[in-house]
């Protein structure tokens, strides 16, 4: 029978919990919640909303649910349990229903931050950006964290509103007190919003920072790689198109890479990066996807001069609802400019134009459309045909005089297409000295940082070095301490990189083995060729002997017969000789350990299961080709075990060696 709590008391435990909950202390908060919630001690749902929030703390969503969803049957009332069910089923990707449960929630708590930030991200997760901005923008005003304020900006940025986006992002970036991972992803979104909003360069340049800080998110990769081309660096383009394609790209990175193609004049090799989105992916990445495919494929038909196919695209896309206004509209209409152009089709053709900058004011191809209307391209021929009638006119006196004044209409003409062409080359060359500018600044604090990096990873490696070996590093030998320097140097710079753990699995593997060799297998054979044991040890483990043929039951004894020099101990037989040295035929070896290095027993056992668990959980599958499962976890306890602490109250494997040599040499 549960035991009756006090009102006052089971009180106390509740706001008690509840300031744990805020610390972000759940396990504290749930040895206060459990035992009032079995006891019933308090009226109300209040206890099982704080229960509810430290399983959801914890990580344990089930329970969080089970229990919001048991209080919900008691307290249909309560609009606070839907609002939470609501944040567990969107934490667990359910988005209809999760959307259903905030949206009741919403109702009755229309000004609740929590209900409607959740409510507004499973919106912008639905592709609903238009519903989700009003509610994020509550949720702001209602005193909703930094979180909130990324998701409004991408809501914005989703309808095309970057400006709006821009600025929330900035105050994300810019705020001191924004956590770490919001300031990254906001940061990085900016640069989106500066891409779209035509600063290409600027754009780039945010990336790069963000890459040289080793934060960028690999699924920024595919944008950055469309930035760098639209700045005039193909190479870099190349190369991080590279990087994200490694990485695994996304329907919406192969769309920016046919349109990067595109922009190249490489329509043929854009259609090959189109097929690849297919309709799956189309359904993932949102709606406004399928319509970026349809104008990206069109484009690539019209250069290909399949002119019929790219118009029957595009006037399929202007029947599509992102035509009046998504971020490339601008670009389907200059390209039915252009196709009504080709067909002698002007009046057409200046329609599409004017479309074209009045959803993209500054387009610099409708905007040289519209130009291309008023001074006709080939100036050549229209000045051959003028001369040509002049010649079947110069009978006519009395037409020679308008005739020169068309020629003089087609120089002005020429004069003002040859100025454009120069201040396009200027403007083109100016771009150009910004974007190296901004390479340069880019290249510099990349160096920058760079180095301070190498700095950070050399001291952190000396400070790991001097922990692992402590009084003792003097006593250490040369090429343990230079294998420990190369293990530890790595597993700094991986912190930087996408080094996988297995290569520095197998450089800290190589260091455990290499101080087993040195302080006890090397160490051992000397004291036998000292002590004149090596005939009695041999024997000890000798299974048969035909003549000058022996052998032995253990491998470990057999690395030290003279008559077969070259093989050295492996790790398990190194493991096995440590867990059996009670055993009598390894008197001698327990001697060895006793004399030289001088370590309790209950020591000895735990350097020998430290050893037997590295042999199976690293060392064998790296050796053996079974790494590609490794992850950090248990090569950061090996670190743990091999430099720090083997066990509780001891130090390291390497340290605790050196000292009990230290020991055995007198000090």
């Amino acid at each position: 029978m549960t035991a009756k709590i006090p009102t006052a008391r089971a009180a106390r435990q509740l706001e008690q919990a509840r300031l744990h909950l805020q610390r972000g202390e759940a396990a504290q908060a749930l040895a206060l919640l459990a035992p009032i919630a079995e006891a019933a001690a308090l009226p109300g749902s209040a206890v099982e909303v704080a229960l509810g929030e430290a399983w959801f703390l914890s990580g344990d969503l089930d329970r969080a649910l089970a229990t919001w969803t048991g209080a919900r049957g008691r307290f249909p009332e309560d609009p606070q349990l839907p609002a939470r069910i609501g944040m567990v089923l969107a934490r667990q990707g359910l988005l209809d229903e999760a959307r259903g449960a905030l949206l009741a929630a919403e109702r009755k708590l229309a000004r609740d931050p929590l209900v409607l930030g959740q409510l507004g991200h499973v919106l912008l997760r639905q592709h609903r950006p238009a519903e989700a901005a009003p509610r994020l923008q509550r949720a702001l005003q209602a005193g909703a964290g930094p979180e909130v304020r990324l998701w409004l900006g991408h809501a914005l940025a989703r309808q095309g509103r970057y400006p709006d986006a821009a600025q929330h992002f900035a105050q994300l970036a810019g705020h001191a007190r924004t956590p770490a991972p919001v300031k990254t992803a906001a940061r990085s979104a900016l640069a989106d919003c500066r891409l779209f909003g035509g600063d290409a360069a600027a754009a780039l340049a945010d990336w790069m920072a963000l890459r040289a800080e080793g934060a960028l998110d690999p699924a920024a990769l595919g944008h950055a790689s469309y930035a760098a081309q639209l700045a005039g660096n193909a190479a870099l383009s190349d190369a991080l198109a590279a990087e994200r394609i490694a990485a695994g790209a996304t329907a919406e990175d192969r769309l920016l890479f046919a349109q990067v193609a595109n922009l190249r004049g490489e329509p043929a090799r854009a259609l090959e990066l189109l097929a690849a989105v297919d309709e799956a992916d189309a359904v993932e990445a949102g709606p406004g996807l399928g319509f970026e495919c349809v104008l990206t494929r069109a484009r690539a038909l019209r250069l290909l001069g399949r002119a019929p196919e790219a118009r029957a695209l595009l006037e399929e896309a202007q029947r599509l609802p992102e035509a009046d206004g998504a971020r490339l509209a601008g670009q389907l209409y200059v390209d039915l400019g252009l196709l009504a152009h080709a067909r002698g089709e002007l009046e057409s053709a200046r329609a599409a134009f004017t479309r074209a900058l009045e959803l993209d004011p500054g387009e610099p191809e409708a905007t040289q459309g519209l130009r291309g209307l008023e001074v006709p391209p080939a100036l050549g021929a229209e000045q051959a045909a003028a001369e040509a009638s002049l010649r079947r006119r110069v009978a006519a006196r009395d037409e020679v005089e308008s005739l020169r004044a068309e020629l003089e209409q087609l120089r002005a003409a020429r004069e003002v297409a040859r100025e454009e062409l120069e201040k396009a080359r200027a403007e083109a060359r100016e771009a150009d000295t910004a974007r190296k500018a901004a390479e340069a600044r880019s290249s510099t604090a990349l160096s920058d940082e760079l180095a301070a990096r190498e700095r950070e990873i050399a001291e952190r490696t000396t400070e790991a070095r001097m922990n692992a070996l402590g009084p003792c590093a003097e006593d250490c030998p040369g090429s343990l301490r230079q294998a420990l320097e190369v293990a530890e140097r790595t597993w700094q710079q991986a912190l930087y990189t996408d080094l996988p753990p297995a290569a520095v699995g197998v450089l800290y593997t190589g260091v455990l083995e290499r101080a087993l060799y040195l302080l006890l297998v090397e160490a051992f054979r000397g004291w036998l060729s000292e002590t004149g044991e090596l005939r009695a040890f041999l024997e000890g483990a000798t299974r048969e002997r035909r003549g000058r043929r022996v052998e032995y039951f253990d491998h470990f004894v057999e690395a030290f017969d003279e008559e077969r020099p070259g093989r050295a101990p492996s790790l398990g037989e190194v493991q096995r000789a440590l867990e059996r040295r009670s055993e009598p035929y390894l008197a001698p070896w327990r001697a060895f350990l006793s004399a030289r290095l001088p370590l309790e027993e209950g020591a000895w056992d735990e350097v020998a299961a430290f050893v037997r668990w590295s042999k199976l959980t690293l060392r064998d599958p790296v050796a053996h080709g079974r790494a590609a499962g490794l992850d950090w976890a248990p090569l950061r306890r090996f670190r743990e075990g091999l430099l720090e602490a083997v066990a509780p109250g001891r130090a390291g494997v390497i340290r605790l060696l050196l000292e009990a040599r230290r020991a055995g040499r007198g000090g």
